[in-house]
């Protein structure tokens, strides 16, 4: 019953946002009526925060999964980047929404964001210090969480004009990310 409400909210919060999804909405797609979702969920902000939480879990294992396939460090980080890339592409109306919601319901998105962040940070923390150890990247170990949080920042900053631009400079998004890449591993290597 939970992963039917999650689908069924997930598809009226893409196509209608948060704001104006209902209870009576999500019930409705569903076939039931909307007393039953209360047994599960709360509020809809309850059961958006939950497909916001299953969406970011299939993000990070989609991730990890390109990661795991990917054999030395400068081909982590190069799969690490396009698989997020292409996996919160797939997503893009949702991100919008999300993004829309950090000036109406900060203190909601904050805690999704902060967990998300950090999970990702771990990631590109394992790929970063795998490369230090193999001699692929001459950093620092001291500076290992800055240049994580910067390369973290500077992906996500691309990924976020990706998804709110109407319009983009450059045609081709896969051609900016491999730029980006190739860059900050000309940063990192030894």
């Amino acid at each position: 019953m939970r992963k039917n409400i999650l689908g069924a909210a997930q598809q009226l919060f893409q196509e209608y946002g948060l704001s104006k999804t209902t209870m009576e909405d999500i019930a409705r797609k569903i076939g039931k009526a909307k007393s039953s979702l209360y047994y599960y969920y709360t509020n809809k902000e309850e059961i958006f925060v939950a497909v916001v939480v299953k969406e970011k879990q299939d993000v990070t294992a989609e991730v990890t999964n390109a990661v795991e396939k990917a054999s030395g460090a400068k081909d982590k980080l190069r799969a690490f980047a396009f698989a997020r890339f292409r996996a919160i592409r797939k997503r893009k109306v949702l991100y919008k929404i999300l993004s829309n919601e950090m000036e109406n319901n900060p203190c909601m998105v904050d805690g999704l964001r902060e967990n998300y962040n950090r999970l990702e940070l771990d990631i590109i923390k394992s790929i970063i210090s795998g490369g230090i150890e193999t001699g692929d990247f001459d950093i620092d170990p001291k500076d290992l969480d800055i240049v994580c949080y910067i390369l973290n920042s500077s992906l996500r900053g691309l990924e976020f004009d990706a998804m709110m631009s109407t319009q983009s400079k450059f045609e081709n998004s896969s051609e900016v990310v491999e730029k980006a890449i190739f860059l900050l591993l000309r940063a990192l290597e030894a």
